[in-house]
This record gives C-alpha cells, sequence and structure tokens, in this order.
C-alpha cells in the first residue's frame, strides 16, 4: 500500500505534461525573442487575399511574384502591397544618373536638355537650346542676347542715348542735350537758359530760342498754312553746295510774274566737268548752251530758212531744188538759199501732200555748197502723206554764207514721187 502511494501522483504529473498549452503573448510574455526558435510565421498564407481585415494584419500571399507577395491590412478591409510596384533597374554603372520612363519600360538616364551635372549639383548650361555664358556677373547686370557671340551674357542695365540719364528706375534727360519746349500765347517774357530753351507762341506762330541767358531770339514766323512767313526768307537765297535730282516722270514748273521770269540761269564761264544733257548760259556770249555728252553746244534753235516744192520728181530719177518756192530742175545750180549764220544745222523735215507710190522710195538729201550732207529725209514707198524728218543726231556744221540746195532721188521706174508741201531745218547757233 505504502508503494502505491510513491507512484500514483508521479503518473498523474507526467500525464499532465504530456498535453498541449496555448500561450497568449499579449499577456503571458513580457518580451519575446523568436531569434533562436527554428522557424516562424508571423504571417497568415494563401493565395487570395482575406476579404476583411482589421489595420496591422500581415499576409502571405503565396501565389504572387516573389517580392511582389507581402500585403497589409492598412485600412479596414483594405490589403496594400508592400513591396514597389515597379522594379529599378540595376544601379551599376549609372553614377549621377535619375530614374525615368517612357511609359513602357525604367532606365537610368543623365540629365540633360538646358541644365548638365550630377543631380545635387546641376547647372543651367542654356535658355531654350541656346548657351549661356560661364561669366561672372557684376551687380545689377541683366542676362542679355549677344548675337555675335550667339550667346547669353551677363550685361550691364540698358544705356540710355546722349542727353538722358536712367538711374535705377528713374530718367532724366540732360538740359545741355535735350532742349526744352516751352508753349504761350504771347511771346515770351520769362528768364531761359542758353541752347536749351525754345518757345512757341500759337498766337502769333512764332518760334522762339534762347542763345544767351534770359534772351529770347525769333527763329521763324510762319503763315496759317504753317509755311514760312514771307518776311522770314531772304530776297535772293545763292547756293553752290546742294544738288537738287527729280525722279523719272516729275516735272518742275516755275511760273512768271509781270516783272520777273520764274526761272534764271545765272551767266558764267561754261562747266568744265560737265555731264551729258546739262544746261548752262555762257557769259562768253550769253547764250543758252547744252552738253551732248562730248562737247558744250550752241543752245538757241532759230528756224534757218523753210520753203515749198511746186513739182514733184519724175519716176528713176534725180532732181535738185535750189530756191525756196520752186521746182525740180536737172543740176544742181546753188541759188539764194544761204546759211544765216555759224551753227549746226539739225532736224530737217518736209511733209507731203500725196501717197509716196508703191513701186520706190523718195530720198530727199540737204547739200552744202554742192555736197551731200548727213541730213537726209525718206519716205517710204507706199506711205501716206505725213510728216518725215531725217534721223541723225550729230547734226552738220554751217558757216554764214553757206550755199544750201535739196537733192530728190525717187527710186520708182513708174510713177512720180509725191508732191512735196513744204521743209524747213533749224540752225543751233
Amino acid at each position: 500500500m505504502r508503494h502505491l502511494r510513491l507512484y500514483i501522483p508521479l503518473l498523474a504529473f507526467c500525464m499532465d505534461g504530456l498535453g498541449q498549452t496555448t500561450v497568449d503573448l499579449r499577456t503571458q510574455s513580457k518580451s519575446a525573442d523568436f531569434s533562436t526558435f527554428p522557424s516562424t510565421k508571423p504571417a497568415r498564407t494563401g493565395t487570395s487575399l482575406p476579404p476583411a481585415c482589421s489595420p496591422g494584419e500581415i499576409f502571405f500571399k503565396l501565389d504572387a511574384a516573389a517580392g511582389k507577395n507581402l500585403f497589409a491590412c492598412t485600412a479596414t478591409n483594405l490589403w496594400t502591397l508592400l513591396s514597389p510596384p515597379v522594379d529599378l533597374p540595376p544601379v551599376a554603372g549609372h553614377a549621377n544618373k535619375v530614374v525615368s520612363t517612357d511609359g513602357t519600360t525604367v532606365s537610368w538616364r543623365a540629365l540633360g536638355g538646358d541644365i548638365s551635372g550630377a543631380p545635387d549639383a546641376a547647372s543651367v548650361q542654356r535658355l531654350q537650346g541656346r548657351s549661356v555664358s560661364s561669366a561672372t556677373p557684376a551687380n545689377k547686370d541683366l542676362l542679355k542676347w549677344n548675337q555675335a557671340a550667339s550667346q547669353w551674357e551677363p550685361a550691364g542695365d540698358y544705356v540710355a542715348g546722349t542727353g538722358i540719364s536712367i538711374v535705377g528706375a528713374t530718367i532724366s534727360a540732360d538740359d545741355a542735350v535735350s532742349p526744352l519746349y516751352l508753349l504761350g500765347t504771347a511771346p515770351p517774357v520769362m528768364n531761359c537758359q542758353p541752347g536749351r530753351d525754345f518757345f512757341i507762341d500759337t498766337t502769333n506762330r512764332r518760334l522762339s530760342f534762347c542763345p544767351t541767358a534770359n534772351s529770347w531770339q525769333t527763329l521763324a514766323v510762319l503763315e496759317s498754312n504753317g509755311t514760312l512767313a514771307l518776311s522770314q526768307l531772304p530776297a535772293v537765297v545763292v547756293r553752290t553746295d546742294q544738288a537738287q535730282t527729280f525722279a523719272s516722270g516729275q516735272r518742275q514748273s516755275f511760273q512768271a510774274s509781270a516783272l520777273a521770269a520764274g526761272a534764271r540761269l545765272v551767266p558764267a564761264s561754261l562747266p568744265s566737268s560737265p555731264v551729258g544733257g546739262d544746261l548752262a548760259l555762257d557769259s562768253a556770249d550769253n547764250k543758252l548752251k547744252y552738253f551732248d555728252g562730248a562737247a558744250w553746244q550752241g543752245g538757241v534753235a532759230a528756224l534757218a530758212f523753210s520753203g515749198h516744192i511746186t513739182a514733184a520728181v519724175s519716176a528713176n530719177s534725180t532732181r535738185y531744188h535750189n530756191s525756196p518756192g520752186g521746182g525740180w530742175s536737172s543740176t544742181d545750180t546753188p541759188g539764194y538759199m544761204l546759211c544765216p549764220g555759224a551753227g549746226t544745222l539739225r532736224d530737217f523735215h518736209l511733209y507731203t501732200l500725196s501717197s509716196q507710190p508703191g513701186g520706190g522710195s523718195l530720198v530727199v538729201t540737204l547739200r552744202k555748197n554742192g555736197v551731200d550732207t548727213a541730213l537726209a529725209v525718206s519716205v517710204p514707198a507706199g506711205s501716206a502723206a505725213s510728216l518725215f524728218g531725217d534721223t541723225t543726231t550729230s547734226g552738220v556744221t554751217c558757216a554764214a554764207g553757206d550755199r544750201l540746195t535739196l537733192k530728190g532721188v525717187n527710186s520708182d521706174t513708174a510713177a512720180t514721187s509725191a508732191n512735196l508741201g513744204g521743209w524747213y531745218v533749224r540752225v543751233i547757233q
């Protein structure tokens, strides 16, 4: 009996030690250390997130990709993935680059565009693709574009023109350079500063200037139409340092009065360096001269003589005319047509009263002292009655008393020439 009492309590103790014991870590532990445990599973596991959770719970999703399978309950019934949604690319070899994406892939990229350098020490190298100078700016410098250097550069404030000063936000004018205009309805009586002050009298349309201290001088008086008053204009103005050129097609008009001409050329020696078309009144003979591009020519055109012919030139013949109002003859006999004075014969013309036959032309040549000159008028075959002139531009020299005749050649072999109504030639003296 004594032995039974000893083993029964021991057996009961052993049996009790073989049962499972549940430990509540919230109330039965003070500091839990799992570092020596052979294994731990602090999170629930499964292939689908539980529909209900409370904040602080953790769930390990077994079918998710590695690194994308740990979730936390961040709000009631809301699971949130704890790992980044996008994997970072490898970092080796990508120093001083930033992560960037093109919308499809993620990669490391260096800073570019208008900036360069490491992300923590980047600097602006360009503005809108245009280079920026590395020069150190001075106080109050502005960034300005240098077209010649093709870059942005530090530069000083705006530089004002002569007479203008800009200091900070203040703009002022230099009295010594910039004029001051005053306005009133009567002549000026106030003090003035020389070289600066002007005064406009609106009643008398008078402009005054201050040449010396507190002294006004009238510069101009205007008419009601804005032109200078006649009293302000000099009687004669002679300028030798100006030239006036009128555009092609423009006309300058001069109108004479009852007492004076509208324009006047002052007699003087002919210019030594003229150009074609120049006009001058030669003081040597008080005659108007023009420069033809090679030499000065007499400038007064006068009708030397004119006349009419009473007959036509016979068919296929040459005839001569030597007397005003006379007809044609078969020989050239100098008559009474004399050159009135020394000069140049020009502008030989004749007019016909009937048509020239169609079988040939009529050519009339001016002769001097029995010799043909360059002045000739051609009437083409079949030409209707009209005025015809010579085409020469050089003219023919003529001395006083030279005898002049006409030679007519009709090349039509069947009919007489057109009847000539008259002719004339000018002499330039």
